[in-house]
């Protein structure tokens, strides 16, 4: 089985040359200029991928300093607005609406879901561009993990696997995407294994105290008092607190009380 993170990627052909439009260079070469179709005669996706593709790769003072955080925001208050206008839809009488109204819901939804996809592939780009990872990579991910949870499609699915109602494919659907999820967290865990690392010598020490005094209560007992005590003491025989509270002073270090707490310590034992 392929790893997780290593799975053949596809890419499909007719939409390849408008995904790499994404990576290409600003600054391209006489030749490529030369076959390269100008942003003014594109349409569709070509024409949203090249604009996008534009405003992250040459200078643009607003796209410059514009972080994911910020599109992100951005793409939820777009996506609201879009239910909006889905429920306005729903709630109008197409067969009694005149035209003229009919078509303005239909350009203002169009417009929302507009702003949803341009929002959409500028975040894409900008984390691209921010984090160092080719924008293209995040189109051939979405690909790749619908393909998997829909192997019922002949064009790319597995030989023998049916779906015929949405129940069965809604199965499918989270029976790979439970497999997946296990799969991921298993090489998550192989690839963040902690370095060995030797102990120090405290930290040796202090293992051992413990476990010799695991092996006896009383000992344990006297063990957590008398640190507990001795840093008390340590600190109210270095330093002398004034009645304010505002004033720490040094002080010379009250040898009796240390000797007295050990004879506590001895009487405990």
């Amino acid at each position: 089985m392929l790893s997780f993170f290593a799975r053949k990627k596809t890419v499909q052909p007719d939409l390849s040359d408008s995904w790499s439009d994404l990576n290409r260079s600003p600054s391209p070469s006489p030749a490529q200029s030369s076959s390269k179709p100008k942003h003014s005669n594109l349409s569709d996706s070509s024409r949203a991928l090249n604009l996008v593709s534009l405003l992250t790769s040459t200078p643009c003072p607003w796209t410059a300093t514009v972080k994911p955080e910020e599109m992100v925001e951005w793409l939820k208050s777009e996506c609201g607005e879009v239910v909006e206008e889905v429920k306005r839809m729903r709630n109008i009488d197409a067969a009694t609406l005149p035209p003229s109204h009919l078509s303005h819901h239909i350009f203002s939804l169009q417009s929302e879901l507009g702003d949803v996809l341009f929002d959409a592939l500028m975040l894409n780009s900008i984390c691209a561009r921010d984090f160092g990872f080719d924008a293209t990579e995040s189109w051939n991910k979405a690909c790749e993990k619908v393909e998997r949870r829909t192997p019922y499609m002949k064009e790319w699915g597995e030989k023998g696997v049916t779906a015929t109602t949405s129940e069965e494919a809604e199965a499918l659907w989270k029976k790979v995407k439970k497999e997946e999820k296990a799969e991921l967290a298993a090489e998550l865990e192989l690839l963040n294994l902690p370095p060995a690392s030797t102990p120090s010598p405290f930290e040796k020490t202090l293992t051992s105290a413990l476990n010799l005094a695991s092996q006896n209560p009383p000992l344990l007992l006297a063990t957590f008092s008398l640190g507990m005590s001795f840093g008390a003491a340590l600190a109210s025989s270095f330093f002398n607190v004034n009645g304010g509270g505002t004033k720490i002073e040094e002080s010379q270090p009250q040898n009796w009380k240390i000797k007295d707490l050990l004879k506590d310590v001895k009487m405990s034992l």
